[in-house]
């Protein structure tokens, strides 16, 4: 609603109520039309004089629990759902939202049942069809889904949201082919789902194409440039695509976004005195936590891509050494050759990959890895006493 439209509706109502203080219209109305501009707080504040005056408003009611469940207030907005229900039992979208509210709870049983209340009262109604469908994907029941999604793709062929949901079923049956045509389907019938986007970024990911996920995750972070894991995936495939500062970019793009709790968290590891614990430590795990540090601090300050492409490097490689020492061998060439991707005259990271394959082919012959049997390749200073 235009700002001048809403002013004008407001005002209205305003004096109707100065008028007469004792009418629960206008403050219902007044609820109403706040609720419209998704100014929750007020519209539950006017819901609530409202109801003070006509306890059985029914319709009332529930939009009062609907605003509180929009501001998470979560027990409040159960109270008034179920005094709404108490008030007319045949209320379909009260059931619905209670079903909102278990699954936001964790409840998932609780969730469904309330789901198939609505569903038994009103089947045509499409949302809660598409809620279980969804709560039954949370469950890995995809057969069950797609059931409910089948059965309303018939009246509502062109939903884009349907034919999302029938990717995931497809995704989690291993039907990944049939998969990509649903997802590309619902963006054809609305290119502006980040979160499609997203999945589509992710299954191109699963069929190791890289480049193709990368074009899905950089959509999705211009679609939602708030959703922040979004800055790590597109940096996993610029990595995966051996192009280490366009994965920088990211992640200095990100540090800024992060709210302050994180950047906070992130400042407390990256402290001078977190580092004394470590510095005169041999132990590779002690070094890699310090190396940790290293690439934490570049990124906060916003270092250049350079410096912060080398930090990584490091860490990868500290990280390779922990895995090795640890037996973990593949784990260890992986993070080897994300540090070789980084920097690729690294020595000491060619060393510990020549010393996982050897570990690696000792394994196959049936050697026992212990400490020591890559003799003559070092993994770090110190390692070889």
């Amino acid at each position: 609603m235009p700002e001048s439209e809403f002013e004008e509706a407001r005002r209205a109502y305003q004096r109707a109520i100065d008028g007469d203080r004792q009418r629960p219209e206008p403050y219902g109305y007044l609820g109403q039309l706040y609720d419209r501009q998704q100014d929750y707080r007020q519209a539950a504040r006017y819901y609530e004089a409202a109801l003070q005056l006509r306890p059985q408003w029914q319709a009332v009611r529930y939009n009062l629990a609907r605003a509180y469940l929009h501001q998470g207030a979560d027990a409040k907005a159960y109270h008034h759902y179920r005094l709404a229900l108490e008030q007319n039992p045949q209320d379909v979208k009260a059931y619905n939202d209670l079903g909102t509210l278990y699954e936001r709870w964790g409840q998932f049983q609780t969730a469904a049942s309330y789901y198939r209340e609505a569903i038994a009262r009103q089947p045509d109604r499409p949302q809660a069809q598409r809620n279980l469908a969804t709560l039954l994907l949370k469950q890995n029941r995809p057969h069950e889904a797609r059931v409910l999604l089948a059965g309303l793709l018939k009246n509502h062929a062109n939903a884009a949201d349907l034919h999302h949901l029938l990717g995931c079923c497809d995704r989690l049956s291993g039907h990944l082919e049939e998969a990509l045509a649903h997802y590309l389907q619902s963006l054809n019938l609305d290119p502006h789902q980040a979160h499609v986007h997203q999945d589509l970024g992710k299954l191109f990911d699963r069929l190791k194409q890289p480049a193709a996920a990368l074009i899905c995750f950089k959509q999705a972070q211009t679609l939602n440039p708030q959703q922040l894991d979004l800055y790590g995936s597109c940096a996993n495939m610029a990595l995966q695509l051996e192009r280490p500062a366009e994965a920088i970019a990211n992640w200095l793009e990100l540090i800024p976004r992060l709210p302050d709790y994180a950047r906070t968290w992130l400042e407390t590891l990256s402290q001078g005195w977190v580092a004394h614990q470590y510095e005169s430590s041999s132990d590779s795990y002690d070094q890699a936590f310090l190396a940790r540090q290293g690439i934490i601090q570049q990124l906060l300050t916003g270092a250049d891509v350079s410096s912060c492409q080398q930090a990584l490097a490091h860490l990868y490689r500290r990280w390779g050494d922990v895995r090795l020492e640890y037996g973990a061998i593949l784990e260890a060439q992986t993070y080897y050759q994300l540090c070789l991707k980084l920097q690729p005259e690294d020595f000491q990271a060619k060393q510990g990959l020549g010393a996982s394959l050897l570990a690696e082919e000792g394994n196959h012959k049936g050697l026992p890895l212990r400490e020591g049997n890559h003799k003559g390749l070092p993994l770090r200073e110190g390692n070889h006493k």
